[in-house]
């Protein structure tokens, strides 16, 4: 086909492609009664491109408000998200804080079940190797004397009872004001307790157990005949004069009795989570000895003043 062939070919075409658009606008906008032959034949030739065109145009229409609504609902979603974090937060923080009022329900309670002077002192370190495990204290308010040697205590774990022994005061110094003071644990391979175990009243040294075994102890120089047995329950014998009598320490986890040694082998379970030592109490004082004649004593007469002249 020559140039001018194209030429001619392509200008029909124009033609054709923009009369047609208008040839179908114009017989839209006519009645069905004055529609002629040719209105009716390019409607029916239109009628399927028209439907084809709205349907591409309801697509794209559903298309986009799809995306918007999306776009809406992600901008929720991002928010809803948002505002459950700051929920779980809130309510990690209440949690933690009922549990530490709790905490602290059961420090006072122990505080007024202790027949001596106490005071509290909060954990601000620790110190362990194999071959010590120490605690260090921290006292805001204190104005006591404060020395080596003094028992401390602090909440049991499962015990029955409400406090259990964390060890002996090892040093005690003075810092930007403030009163510090470490202690020896009780389950510091050089800690020596003296303990009684069970209802039978065994007798034997608590010790910490050295190497890298974590918080844990044994008892030492329990004779073989002694009943010693898993579940036992230990406790200060109040002999050495650091500790007051019956103060617990934990139960028997394990016990080996050899033939050939004088001795059991006893392992001891602390009623204390070291690990998790927040507040203590620490004792001042031993409480004032019973008075062996009290049985014996008549109460005093109830105390009379002077009788007014009628």
């Amino acid at each position: 086909m020559t140039t001018v062939g194209r030429r001619i070919r392509d200008g029909v075409l124009s033609v054709v492609l923009l009369a047609f658009p208008a040839l179908v606008f114009h017989a839209n906008f006519k009645t069905q009664d004055s529609l002629n032959i040719l209105d009716k034949v390019v409607l029916k030739i239109a009628a399927p491109l028209q439907a084809v065109v709205g349907w591409a145009v309801r697509g794209i229409g559903d298309t986009w408000k799809s995306y918007l609504f999306l776009v809406d609902v992600q901008g929720e979603n991002q928010e809803l998200r948002a505002s459950n974090r700051e929920l779980r937060a809130a309510l990690a923080e209440k949690t933690r804080l009922a549990a530490h009022a709790a905490h602290l329900e059961k420090l006072l309670g122990l505080r007024r079940e202790t027949p001596a002077e106490t005071v509290a002192a909060r954990v601000v370190g620790a110190k362990m190797s194999p071959y010590f495990r120490v605690t260090r204290l921290q006292l805001e308010d204190h104005t006591g004397t404060l020395r080596e040697n003094l028992p401390v205590i602090a909440v049991a774990q499962g015990s029955g009872a409400p406090g259990a022994v964390v060890g002996l005061i090892h040093k005690v110094y003075s810092a930007a004001g403030r009163t510090f003071a470490d202690v020896k644990l009780a389950v510091d391979p050089r800690s020596k307790i003296d303990v009684k175990v069970g209802v039978a009243g065994a007798r034997g040294v608590l010790r910490g157990m050295q190497g890298e075994t974590g918080y844990t102890c044994r008892l030492e120089y329990v004779d073989r005949a002694d009943e010693v047995k898993v579940g036992d329950i230990v406790a200060t014998s109040g002999i050495g004069g650091f500790f007051p009598p019956d103060l617990l320490i934990g139960k028997v986890s394990k016990v080996v009795r050899l033939d050939y040694a004088l001795y059991q082998e006893v392992e001891v379970e602390p009623f204390i989570d070291f690990s998790k030592l927040d507040e203590v109490l620490i004792i001042l004082a031993a409480p004032p000895p019973p008075d062996p004649d009290a049985a014996d004593k008549l109460p005093a007469p109830p105390a009379r003043g002077p009788v007014p002249a009628r």
